[in-house]
């Protein structure tokens, strides 16, 4: 599995799965997490509803070239009310 950190969130690709798992050290939470129809997962506080990670499915398929991770990658969690 590869692994770093961009921008404080930690980046992790399980490349037999094809999976990324993009996630915030900080958070100590045991996340709940609801699929979308677009195959990621979105993983959420169950106290404050707040997104503290993301599993994107599928992720080297839904690049255009398959070749890497993408490390300009960014995102600030944001509680939507």
């Amino acid at each position: 599995m590869e692994k770093f950190v961009k921008s404080g969130l930690v980046f992790d690709f399980d490349e037999e799965s094809d999976t990324l798992y993009i996630s915030d050290p900080t958070l100590n939470i045991e996340p709940e997490g609801e699929m979308t129809d677009e195959g990621v997962i979105v993983r959420c506080n169950p106290k404050t509803h707040e997104i503290c990670g993301i599993t994107i499915l599928d992720f080297m398929k839904r690049t255009k070239k398959g070749h890497g991770i993408p490390t300009h990658l960014s995102a600030h969690w944001q509680a939507v009310a």
